[in-house]
């Protein structure tokens, strides 16, 4: 994979990363990438709790999981979870099914883009 401008890597918002290194050179934002592993751990929950035909259970992590990305810039993954969340709320756990690859993908994609994006910033 080249070495690209960050700012042309899809799915994540490199707008909102820049802003959470200038709160305070990138500490926060390494923490928040640090953790980045729960959102997968909170994707394959939603899974489950789909799989059990919890709908309930299974919309509100997806929802936690759609605010925790937003909040990290990763768009395209987001999206998805927000599309999850929508199907859920009116019950509808074959569409939210269908969306659970899309969502691991976009996960996996934002994950390697959020550490390149780190190996961009002094001191990385």
């Amino acid at each position: 994979m080249s070495e690209e401008s960050p700012r042309s890597w899809d799915g994540l918002d490199v707008g909102q990363l820049d802003q959470l290194v200038d709160v305070d050179g990138g500490s926060l934002l390494r923490g928040l990438v640090g953790r980045f592993p729960a959102s997968l751990s909170m994707a394959d929950e939603v899974e489950t709790m789909v799989a059990a035909g919890d709908a309930a259970g299974a919309r509100a992590v997806a929802h936690r999981l759609t605010g925790r990305l937003l909040n990290l810039g990763a768009i395209e993954p987001a999206t998805t979870a927000r599309a999850i969340v929508g199907h859920l709320d009116a019950g509808d756990l074959e569409p939210a099914a269908a969306l659970l690859p899309q969502l691991h993908a976009a996960l996996a994609r934002a994950g390697e883009g959020l550490h390149r994006y780190l190996r961009t910033l002094p001191g990385a």
